[in-house]
C-alpha cells in the first residue's frame, strides 16, 4: 500500500503477510507457504517476529498499542523467557549499573521493549485468528458438503 501511495493500516504494519494480494500470489502458493512455515516451526517464529517489530520500533514506525500506558514508565521491557510476559520498568531508585545492564540486554535481545512485545502479541494473535478462521471455513464447507444429497445426475 505504501508503494501505491495508500495509507497503511495496523494490519499492513503488524502482519503484512496477511493481505489479499500476497495470499493469492501464485495461485495461493504464498498462503500455503505461510501456513507451512508458521505451523511447522518448532519455535513458532518468535525470533523472526521480534526482529521485524524491533526494526519497526527502531525506525519509529511501530504504532503505540498501549494507549499511552507505557509512556510514563522508565524503560518498559519484558523478558521473553517470562511465561506470563510481565512488563517491568526501572524504578526511580534504579542504579546506573542496573540501567546500563537493562539497556544492554534490550540491545542484544535478551529483553524486549514492552511496546515491541505488545505488538508481537497482536501480530501472533492475528495469525492465530486467521488460521482459526480458515479452519472454521473448512469445517463449515465440509459439513455442508456432507449434508448435501447426491445430485440426480450422479445416480446410476
Amino acid at each position: 500500500r505504501k508503494a501505491k501511495g495508500e495509507t497503511m493500516n495496523l494490519t499492513d504494519i503488524l502482519v503484512p503477510e496477511l493481505n489479499v494480494e500476497s495470499l493469492q500470489a501464485n495461485d495461493g502458493k504464498a498462503l500455503l507457504l505461510l501456513l507451512v512455515r508458521r505451523l511447522a516451526a518448532t519455535d513458532l517464529h518468535l525470533a523472526d517476529d521480534l526482529a521485524m517489530l524491533r526494526a519497526l520500533y527502531s525506525g519509529g514506525q511501530l504504532p503505540d498499542l498501549s494507549g499511552g500506558q507505557l509512556t510514563p514508565l522508565d524503560t518498559p521491557h519484558v523478558d521473553p523467557k517470562d511465561p506470563e510476559g510481565n512488563v517491568r520498568a526501572l524504578g526511580a531508585g534504579c542504579s546506573e549499573e542496573k540501567r546500563k545492564q537493562t539497556v544492554l540486554e534490550l540491545a542484544d535481545g535478551r529483553l524486549v521493549h514492552a511496546g515491541v512485545w505488545l505488538a508481537c502479541q497482536v501480530r501472533r494473535s492475528g495469525f492465530a485468528d486467521f488460521i482459526g478462521a480458515l479452519r472454521e471455513c473448512y469445517d463449515t464447507d465440509m459439513g455442508i458438503a456432507a449434508l448435501k444429497p447426491p445430485s440426480s445426475t450422479s445416480r446410476a
